[in-house]
């Protein structure tokens, strides 16, 4: 049986990521799509278009390195009102870079962030979910850090996005916090998995809102 991480995060590691966040109060029908590792030229305006289609809103965790690049699409995210987020500068793995380095990585992309959002929230996301107890005592006094309720799976070619489509509109509930990924690894899931599960979630009366 072909085995993938699963959709929900696991109730055994919230012990270990104390002080992060994987749900916000469910007060009304609201959900929280994120999207990890762009921006992309392809993937990002693709996200961008389909969440104005449904009046969203959305948080973008985003790689340093990849902003330089695509200044248009950050400009563009601001003006639609999302909220633009830190995923370090290279996507780099807190389990392989010493606490140091891992923590100019991340100073090196909120400046970037704050040259276009300079009023927004510090939030950031490890990416691959991975980071270390000392590391995460280093990041929270000055960043909201962002973890999970559902992954949709979306960067996973192994899974047929119809699958995590039906895992998703059958699990999600007002407060989740849920991961895509405008990248080009998952671009060829996202297409499919995002526009259904937008269109399923607004007909039953949800709203998308940018994290704080």
């Amino acid at each position: 049986m072909m085995w993938h991480p699963p959709y929900r995060f696991p109730a055994w590691l919230a012990p270990l990521v104390r002080g992060t966040v994987r749900r916000l109060p469910a007060k009304d029908k609201t959900l929280y799509f994120t999207f990890d590792d762009g921006p992309d030229p392809e993937a990002t305006p693709f996200v961008l278009d389909v969440l104005a289609r449904y009046h969203a809103r959305a948080t973008f965790f985003l790689i340093g390195d990849r902003m330089a690049n695509q200044p248009h699409l950050l400009q563009e995210m601001v003006a639609q009102g999302h909220r633009l987020a830190n995923h370090t500068f290279h996507h780099n793995d807190a389990w392989k870079t010493p606490c140091p380095a891992y923590l100019r990585s991340i100073r090196r992309t909120q400046d970037l962030i704050r040259s276009y959002q300079p009023d927004a929230p510090s939030l950031f996301r490890p990416p691959y979910g991975r980071i270390t107890p000392h590391c995460l005592r280093h990041i929270r006094p000055g960043y909201h850090v962002i973890l999970w309720s559902y992954l949709s799976l979306d960067y996973d070619k192994r899974i047929d996005p119809e699958k995590s489509f039906r895992v998703l509109k059958k699990r999600l509930a007002p407060g989740h916090i849920v991961v895509f990924h405008d990248s080009r690894k998952a671009f060829p899931s996202l297409q499919y998995l995002l526009p259904r599960l937008m269109e399923d979630f607004t007909r039953r009366g949800f709203e998308f809102l940018p994290l704080f």
